[in-house]
């Protein structure tokens, strides 16, 4: 989900959409430099989720790890995206999960100044990279995963998802309801930077969500996506 560079910079419409308990998100591998750190501090972000992953197996510690210390010169503080790539279909030792959570914490162990793991659960447009058809499978390798997760790296992991993927991944909004001791971001862009929604897009057996996905805009020249929490 690579994010491109944009040239202008809607000044009104951050400042009304950006508040004090605002994240954003990168998904990409672009590198920011110390002024773009500087300038997202003076809208009061206070958190970032970085993916460091291209294609799911190629890891760029180096400049996530420079994402993080800037970051952290401007008070912000940064979480990891994972985001698995399944296949049940190819039988390659690359699409299990033992390998993937592997390559990831063998990369990141010596990684320093993020908190926590957030896993991606959605539904990909690519060919290489998708949920079974099986939503109990579904369920059973999401528990593979958060479980390796857990014992590989020792941070606490949450879950980022929407509604729509999790009834697609798992057959209907309520199945795969044992995760609920775990963070969820939710994801839902209707450019509203509160939970009022929740009601509505509420799935698996969450009572409430720590944060929730709910526009993309630019910020500081790039585009990224914002949460509240």
């Amino acid at each position: 989900m690579n994010k491109s560079l944009l040239l202008c910079f809607l000044i009104l419409l951050i400042a009304s959409s950006i508040n004090a308990q605002s994240s954003l998100a990168f998904y990409d591998l672009l590198d920011y430099d110390d002024n773009w750190y500087q300038c997202i501090r003076f809208y009061k972000v206070q958190a970032q989720l970085v993916d460091g992953c291209k294609d799911n197996t190629t890891i760029f510690s180096g400049q996530v790890q420079g994402k993080i210390n800037r970051a952290l010169e401007q008070g912000v503080s940064t979480d990891l995206l994972f985001d698995p790539c399944i296949n049940t279909i190819r039988q390659e030792t690359s699409y299990t999960p033992e390998y993937q959570v592997t390559k990831f914490s063998e990369n990141y162990k010596n990684l320093k100044g993020y908190q926590n793991i957030w896993f991606n659960v959605i539904q990909k447009a690519d060919k290489n990279c998708f949920w079974s058809t099986d939503a109990n499978l579904n369920c059973e390798i999401l528990s593979k995963y958060i479980s390796f997760l857990q014992a590989q790296t020792g941070k606490k992991i949450g879950i980022r998802s929407s509604s729509l993927d999790w009834s697609n991944i798992f057959g209907t909004t309520t199945n795969c309801a044992n995760f609920s001791n775990l963070p969820l971001t939710y994801i839902n862009y209707n450019q509203k930077p509160n939970f009022q929604d929740w009601q509505d897009q509420q799935f698996g057996s969450w009572r409430g969500p720590m944060m929730k996905e709910f526009d993309t805009t630019e910020i500081c020249g790039i585009t990224t996506t914002l949460s509240v929490y």
